[in-house]
């Protein structure tokens, strides 16, 4: 007797594995460039006060980084300024990089809070050749968007 087979495999197996649970899903992997935390001078702002902002950006990875994109909302709203703007730092490998933002007034009304957003990077490789220090983008960071949130006082 012929054994039935679906297109050169048996039967049998194609409906062994038509059986068998589907695979769980890979966890979700953590980002190698976080938002470590954010700062706002002054410390203690009044609506109406205009706001210096900086991000500690944080590498976990053994690559550098560069051409970071960042979405920013002030008191639940979003600024628009960062729609369209790439800041150029390096975050160099295992370490945390101070990159300066765009200053922002602190509204009269709304939640007193302030929330950075990491939403794109690129992995580079610098090289210094004298005082000329080259940037090769080599791909996208994977896992971001990475957010971090401050209450204003």
């Amino acid at each position: 007797m012929k054994k039935k087979t679906v297109v050169g495999v048996p039967l049998s197996l194609v409906a062994a594995c038509l059986a068998l649970p589907p695979a769980a899903p890979a966890a979700a992997k953590a980002p190698s460039l976080t938002v470590d935390a954010i700062e706002v001078e002054p410390k203690t702002a009044k609506p109406g006060t205009l706001c210096k902002l900086r991000v500690k950006v944080k590498n976990d990875s053994d690559q550098d980084a560069t051409y970071l994109v960042f979405a920013v909302k002030v008191a639940g709203s979003p600024l628009s300024v960062y729609d369209k703007h790439t800041w150029a730092y390096r975050v160099t490998a295992g370490q945390v990089t101070t990159v300066d933002l765009f200053n922002f007034w602190v509204p009269e009304t709304g939640p007193r809070a302030v929330e950075v957003t990491l939403t794109e990077a690129r992995w580079a490789k610098v090289t210094k050749e004298g005082d000329t220090t080259t940037t090769t983008p080599l791909g996208n960071v994977e896992g971001l968007p990475a957010s971090q949130t401050l209450r204003l006082e």
